[in-house]
């Protein structure tokens, strides 16, 4: 059965959260820091099953294309969804997560903003690094309970996950990033 979840982060769940993220690092080419948030996902997806007495699941390069340019798609239309209608948009890659990498069974999506001035920083945050924003990302959806059981999934034995992260055009002090997660 395919499954997809979606999660739309509200200011209640921001003021618990809030974040100053170098920007330099989460939205440039950083392959390196780039792929010290993938593989910590990973890592904290594994721990997670294991605390619940389920196999580990493995890192499929397949999918990742995927999730890559979904999380892109969302970006481009401002819109947070599992499906995509714009096939105008650069980053089009099929209507439903099963049509972008044809064999997802299963698909996590969401939004998280940052404060990222000094100016305007009410709860005073710090710059995070890799392993945080991975945990901030990762946490939103286990405590979400359809993106939870999409993460616990006996029958899932391969993930994929990325982002794309960017700086508000409206919101001069906030930064986004856009996840995307599969699972088959």
């Amino acid at each position: 059965m395919k499954k997809i979840c979606l999660l739309i982060i509200c200011l209640p769940i921001l003021a618990l959260s809030q974040v100053n993220i170098n920007n330099e690092c989460y939205r440039s080419s950083n392959k390196s820091f780039r792929d010290s948030i993938l593989h910590e996902m990973l890592i904290l997806v594994n721990q997670h099953r294991i605390n619940h007495n389920i196999h580990k699941i493995v890192w499929d390069k397949q999918m990742q294309p995927a999730c890559k340019k979904h999380s892109m798609y969302q970006a481009y239309e401002g819109v947070y969804t599992h499906g995509q209608t714009n096939k105008k948009n650069p980053y089009y890659s099929g209507r439903m997560p099963w049509d972008r990498s044809s064999i997802a069974q299963s698909e996590n999506v969401a939004v998280h903003y940052f404060f990222n001035s000094k100016d305007y920083n009410p709860w005073n945050s710090k710059i995070k690094n890799a392993k945080e924003i991975s945990f901030d990302i990762f946490t939103i959806w286990k405590k979400s309970p359809p993106h939870n059981e999409n993460m616990l999934d006996k029958n899932w034995n391969y993930m994929a996950f990325d982002y794309y992260g960017y700086a508000s055009e409206k919101h001069k002090y906030y930064d986004y990033i856009h996840a995307t997660q599969l699972f088959r």
